[in-house]
């Protein structure tokens, strides 16, 4: 019996993954494209590595406070608050808003043209439109987006 071989290569999503996929936003509820597409880095990108490693060092520094060592060291866990998981909401928007490379299309908010594509636009974005916030997350997270072919 021959053993039929595979070129692992076919699966090297990190040149794809920094040059990004395109998201066509749909209809929350209709599921049908508004006119929105949305350019994003994958989670193989250094991109994404880069802004993940920033925020997962913030978020430990902030932990560090000389109460959560001491009471680390004496085998006691470190208390979570309702702050820190609002924290890591935001830090999840960050995120990506970080990977978002560009977006395109004739939209509308509140009565204005849609504004450009930067990180702090980004972030107001996810923030405002939780749905949009989770199909960017699922499209991101989502290798298959970002394979040629």
């Amino acid at each position: 019996m021959s053993k039929k071989s595979f070129d692992l290569s076919s699966l090297d999503t990190r040149k794809n993954c920094e040059r990004g996929a395109v998201l066509e936003v749909l209809h929350p509820t209709e599921r049908t494209p508004i006119g929105l597409r949305i350019t994003l880095a994958g989670l193989d990108s250094e991109i994404y590595t880069k802004a993940a490693n920033k925020i997962n060092a913030a978020r430990a520094n902030a932990n560090m406070t000389p109460q959560a060592m001491r009471r680390a060291r004496q085998g006691r866990s470190i208390e979570v608050l309702p702050d820190d998981l609002e924290a890591q909401s935001h830090d999840s928007i960050s995120l990506l808003a970080a990977i978002t490379l560009a977006w395109e299309g004739e939209i509308v908010m509140d009565g204005q043209p849609f504004p450009p594509c930067n990180h702090e636009n980004a972030v107001a974005l996810y923030t405002r439109f939780p749905w949009l916030k989770a199909d960017v997350d699922a499209f991101a997270h989502n290798r298959a987006n970002f394979l040629a072919g």
